[in-house]
Order: structure tokens, then sequence, then C-alpha cells
């Protein structure tokens, strides 16, 4: 019988899917992982351009190899000139990886922007007006072909920062799957598989171990604060206009310098977007909505609104994307006298279908609560929280509020306090356990903390690092992010072992 796989067996060679945004922090990671586990470093690069960004970044020795790989929006839209082998290669692949390439293809924002019902004022890009169905079929037989064959021929043992269908691919072929996201609390990170479930997370929380019950749940993630003030300065005129200086001068330059960046979204509907989101902000506050104070005293159930399209939604939760629907499927099953409240997220401001807010206002038992309302405070005051896979639900469900979600991955649905929906025949039941209790139960509050102590100790501090501040990491965040990395391979390391030997056997003669 085979004995267990090892931490260094998985870290044997790691290949690091190039996002830009972590082109400094690359490195530091990179060299502890040498150091400890002699691991060997692949880095895939979707761009020539993109391959030299990351070499200018970190030391001549490095990276043992750097694969370019064009992504889909590096690769220009394929001319397809057999449909039926287009087809047929198409089927084999989803029989093999066990998805269609619809469901790979739900958070992509080129060939798959229809997924996103409630953006559908996102910017179109050349690939997603450009290419017809028969193309969408070939790009993917060629994204999944590329992955494949150079997973296999380099021998990656794990993937950092894989996107669905390259995680997808990747486990189908044995590769462990790790992804660093924020935590959601503070700027700590954890890692991931590909969904973005923390299985180290959940094990320490189930471990029955001391965790620290101290900690308590922070005001607005560290990244989201950043974002949600980026936005604020668009809603005004003159942000509007910087957004389009802005816009303007990009692809001048862009076009200039052949950079693919000038096909990723049209110039128009970048400009649209800008003035959309000063006209659409005065839909999210002030007198057209509703304030937390006029829901003093009243029961109410709390659904805060994604962006769409992005990872953090569609990717988290291929399985359930409509929003609107969801709204709709809550408003129908409350009971008499409890209220649905919705809030906008703002960078989701200008994207939404027309006359989307006012469909929600139209349904009487749901109310549009003003945009600038506090997160925390709104679930504070809620009797229940339901989300798909939204930071209201987590935080709802530490504070000990019950929390109904439709998201399948959600890390925390390991907590008594939160129910995941399936099937919509069981929403009412759910809504009515959810709203059961006037104030939250003791034990489920103590699981709440147990839960977001596990969430501490399964993370590492990344400081003042944003998208806008590359190296605001810490000198030992690197080396923090390591130790993590190490420990949530446990869990994976044991379940393949434990799938191993259950496939022996059942091989075995009986």
């Amino acid at each position: 019988m085979n004995s267990r796989p090892t931490t260094t067996d998985a870290l044997r060679c790691v290949g690091l899917v190039g996002n830009p945004w972590y082109r400094h922090f690359y490195p530091q990671l990179g060299r502890e992982l040498k150091s400890r586990f002699g691991s060997r470093l692949v880095l895939f690069a979707s761009s020539r351009e993109a391959a030299n960004l990351f070499r200018t970044c970190a030391p001549d020795d490095l990276y043992d190899t750097i694969e370019v790989i064009p992504s889909l929006v590096t690769m220009p839209i394929p001319m397809v000139e057999d449909r039926a082998m287009t087809v047929a290669a198409a089927r084999r692949n989803e029989e093999n990886y066990g998805v269609t390439y619809n469901w790979m293809a739900v958070p992509d924002r080129l060939y798959g922007k229809g997924y996103a019902l409630g953006g559908f004022y996102h910017p179109r890009s050349r690939h997603s007006e450009g290419a017809d169905y028969w193309q969408l079929l070939e790009a993917y037989n060629q994204q999944v072909g590329l992955w494949a064959t150079a997973l296999q021929t380099l021998q990656i043992t794990a993937l950092v920062e894989a996107n669905l269908l390259q995680g997808t691919v990747a486990e189908r072929h044995g590769i462990l799957v790790r992804n660093f996201i924020p935590a959601r609390h503070k700027n700590l990170y954890y890692w991931t598989d590909t969904f973005g479930f923390c299985e180290l997370a959940a094990a320490k929380y189930h471990s029955g171990a001391p965790l620290n019950p101290d900690e308590q749940l922070a005001g607005v993630p560290f990244q989201g604060a950043l974002f949600n003030d980026e936005a604020r300065r668009r809603f005004r005129i003159s942000g509007m206009m910087r957004d389009i200086l802005a816009h303007t001068r990009n692809y001048v330059q862009w076009h200039l310098t052949g950079y693919h960046k000038s096909d990723l979204y049209r110039y128009r509907d970048m400009v649209a977007l800008a003035i959309r989101r000063v006209r659409s902000f005065r839909q999210v506050t002030g007198r057209c909505t509703t304030k937390l104070s006029d829901l003093a005293g009243q029961r109410f159930v709390f659904f805060a609104l994604h962006v769409e399209p992005e990872i953090w939604f569609q990717g988290r939760s291929p399985e359930w994307t409509y929003q609107l629907a969801t709204i709709v499927s809550l408003s129908r099953d409350l009971p008499a006298g409890v209220r649905l409240a919705v809030k906008e997220h703002h960078p989701a401001v200008g994207r939404r279908p027309d006359r989307f807010y006012d469909q929600i206002k139209t349904l009487k038992n749901v109310v549009l609560l003003d945009i600038e309302e506090k997160g925390q405070e709104i679930i504070k005051q809620a009797s229940a929280v339901a989300t798909i896979c939204g930071t209201a639900g987590h935080e709802g469900a530490i504070l000990g509020k019950r929390v109904v979600c439709f998201g399948r991955h959600n890390l925390f649905r390991i907590l008594p306090n939160s129910r995941t929906i399936t099937r919509e025949e069981d929403l009412r039941g759910a809504l009515q356990w959810a709203l059961e209790l006037e104030q939250p139960h003791d034990g489920e509050r103590r699981a709440g903390e147990r839960f977001l102590g596990a969430v501490v100790s399964s993370s590492f501090d990344m400081r003042e690092f944003t998208v806008r501040n590359l190296m605001g990491y810490g000198d030992d965040t690197a080396a923090r992010a390591c130790d993590r990395l190490a420990e949530s391979l446990e869990p994976a390391l044991a379940s393949l072992a434990e799938r191993a030997k259950n496939a022996q056997l059942a091989q075995s003669p009986a």
C-alpha cells in the first residue's frame, strides 16, 4: 500500500500563475519554498510582456522555468474550420473533467460575460462581442489543451493562483491547487481551494484545540474599504471626468504600444460606465432608499448584493449566480411581518441592468437600503442574513446570526448557525429556522467566535498590501505565508491518502 505523500512531495514543483498584483511577493514566497522544501518554481505568464515584467521583479535564478501560456485575454479569437471536430473535442474534455465548458465560463468576463446577469453594463470586450459560440468552444479547447500539456510536461505538483479552468484541469491530473485570498478580516490572507474554501481553518475549527477567544471582528475588510473609497470618488462629477480622462490617456497609449489591454474593454463602454456611475448612485442613496433607522423595531433579513462580473461571486459560486431571482425567492418565502433589506455594493454601481433597483423595490416586502449604511450595523440589527457567497454572510455567522446561504463553497457553512440551500423548495423551511430566535443563541455566538479564531490562526498578515501598494507586505509575511501553506496541505494530503487507500481496497480481491 502506498505511503502518504508528504508536504515536500506536494511542493516538489510549484507552478505560480502570474498574477501581476503579486509580482513582488512571488519572489519572497519563492525563496521560502526553495529554502524549506527544495521546490522547483515554474512561473506561468500570459504573454512575453508579462514574463518580462515578472523577470524584472525577481533574481535571475529564482524561477527555474518561465512558461508563456496565452490567456483567454491575450489569445486571439480562434478560427473554427470544422465545427464537428471542435464540438467533439469539447465533449471529450467535458467528459474527462466532469464539468461543461459553460460551467467553466461562468466567471469569465470575456466569453462568459452573459452569465453576469446583474452586470449587464460591465464594459464589453472584443472577445465578448466578436466571438460566437463555436469560437468559445475552440478557445476553451485550446486553453484546456495548453494547461493539461504544460502541467504534465513540467511535472507540476502544486498550482498557485489558479482560475476555475486552470484549477479544474490541475485537480483532474492530481495536482493540488492553492490560492491565497483575503480572509475578510483586517488584511489577513489564507490559502484556499479553487472556490475559496480554507480547509485549514475548517480543520482547526473542528479540532477542539484552544483558539484565541479575544479576537474581535474588524470593520470593512482592508481591500474592500479601498475599493469602496475609490468608488465613492467616482460617484461625483469630478471623479467621472478624471475617469474619462484616464481612460482616454490609457487607450491612446495602449494602441500606440500594441498592448493587449486596448482590446480588453471597449473605450466607449468605459466612458459610458463612468457616466452611469454618477446617474445610478442617485438611485441607491438618499430619498430613493430606506435608512436603517427606518427599520427600527421591525424584523428583517439582510441581503447584500454582489458585484458582477467578479471572481469573488461567479468564481466562488458558479452553481448559483442569479441575484435578482434569489431576491424574488426570498421575498416569496418570508413569513408575514418580516421584510427583506437589500443593499448595493459600491463597486457595482453603474453596472446593473436598466430598472434593476426599481424591480427590487416593486416587491412589497422588500426595501432598498441606502448604500452608505454600514454593513455590520445592518447585520447587528437584522433578524437573519441571506447571501450567496458574500462578506455579509461571513460576518453574520461570526456574530452569531443565523445565515441562509445559496453558495455551496462558503467557509462559514461549517457553523451550526448556517444553512446552505441547494433546492428551491428548502428555502421556506430554512427561513423559518433562521427567524425562530429573536436574539443569537449563546452556543451559536460562541461558535462564531471560535470560527473567527480558526480563521485568524490559519492566516498570514499582508500588512499594508493592496492593489495600489504592491509592496506593502511585511518582511516576515512570506515566511508566515509559507508556514500556513504547509499547514493547509495537511488536510488535503490526508484526504488524498484516504482516497488512495479506499481505491486500493476496492480493487483488492474479496
